[in-house]
């Protein structure tokens, strides 16, 4: 189950990284 979480922890810094960019697009 932790790889589940971790691959949602990885696209909610996805989300963070990137949805400023991809808002802006």
């Amino acid at each position: 189950m932790s790889g589940i979480a971790d691959y949602f922890y990885l696209l909610g810094l996805n989300e963070i990284n990137f949805g400023f960019s991809r808002n802006h697009h």
